[in-house]
């Protein structure tokens, strides 16, 4: 992966990150752009996201040079008004819950009705389990599965905190379901 500036030919992908307060969404996105070096990880003291957070982040993947805008949307109930204007161009959603906290997950189908009524639709939704309490979770991935089955939505869960495989996953999400068609051509 290179962190290089980008060429005039790179591809702009658009992610927003929603869901319930406190299910991991700053925290993924602080790991995912460097924003948080891994002690800063390891140590991560939850923090209420006011309004909206911008992040970006440079990849390469396959010869394709990519500038990843991410938007950590707050989960507090008082920003959600404010959410849908922020769809406007989004290429991916990502819904995450905390797989230790089941009323996060039971707020994920809201979530989802709220995006796929936008206008503009959005290509890719996601749901995004955060796995934390180890073996005292409240959701298992046989449930957010199936309900990502139940809503047409893609799946896939990892330890923010933890997991070293929150890059490749979080990569892998730009190249899915032909993906690289639907990005937008960065231009000068």
């Amino acid at each position: 992966m290179s962190k290089n500036k980008l060429n005039t030919h790179s591809l702009l992908a658009k992610i927003i990150v929603v869901g319930d307060e406190k299910v991991g969404k700053s925290l993924m996105c602080g790991k995912y752009t460097e924003r948080l070096t891994d002690d800063e990880v390891s140590s991560y003291v939850y923090q209420s996201t006011i309004g909206v957070d911008f992040l970006v982040k440079y990849i390469q993947i396959n010869n394709h040079s990519y500038k990843i805008h991410m938007w950590d949307m707050g989960g507090n109930p008082r920003f959600k008004s404010m959410v849908s204007a922020y769809f406007s161009g989004i290429n991916i959603a990502l819904v995450m819950y905390d797989s230790n906290n089941r009323k996060s997950f039971e707020g994920v189908r809201a979530w989802v009705k709220r995006i796929k009524e936008c206008p503009k639709k959005i290509s890719t939704i996601i749901l995004f389990g955060n796995i934390t309490g180890g073996n005292e979770r409240e959701v298992n991935t046989i449930e957010g599965e199936r309900l990502s089955r139940e809503l047409n939505i893609h799946f896939r869960e990892c330890d923010i905190r933890n997991g070293s495989q929150l890059d490749s996953i979080l990569d892998s999400i730009v190249l899915d379901t032909g993906y690289l068609d639907k990005c937008d051509k960065i231009r000068e």
